[in-house]
């Protein structure tokens, strides 16, 4: 009995490490995707008129993923957290943007910890009061 809880033990820890391997690969993977993204970004902004280019086009693409968040809102999908990547997008370049984002960051962080304090009975309420008023919203778009 003790061999076989010695062997979990091990299986646990063994998975672990694997979870931290695949954390670690990822953030490796985004560390380069960051210093590409900063050398792209000083090429084009080195340029005559590239920062503005530079600007329009982290505008353009940062628009276009909140259009399809907005779409996806009413159709099945992930529609708030496609629009905070494109949110994310507008603050990689936009001081306005990256006040917003840490706001609603901060907003988002009082309502988890807000609901969490809450007995179970209350949070699915909220849940299910939130799931009705979407369907609501999505029956009236579509009426």
């Amino acid at each position: 009995m003790a061999e076989g809880q010695l062997d979990q033990g091990h299986v646990q820890k063994q998975s672990r490490s694997g979870e931290d391997a695949d954390a670690e690969a990822a953030a490796g993977i985004l560390e380069r995707v960051k210093k590409r993204v900063a050398g792209l970004r000083a090429a084009v902004v080195r340029r005559r008129g590239g920062l503005q280019a530079w600007r329009l086009t982290v505008a353009v693409i940062g628009s276009l993923v909140i259009a399809v968040g907005a779409i996806l809102l009413v159709a099945p999908g992930p529609g708030w957290l496609v629009i905070f990547l494109g949110l994310g997008i507008w603050a990689t370049e936009f001081a306005w943007a990256r006040s917003l984002l840490r706001y609603v960051q901060r907003q988002v962080r009082k309502w988890t910890d807000w609901i969490t304090r809450q007995p179970r009975w209350l949070a699915v309420t909220v849940g299910a009061a939130g799931l009705i008023a979407i369907v609501v919203l999505v029956w009236l778009f579509l009426a």
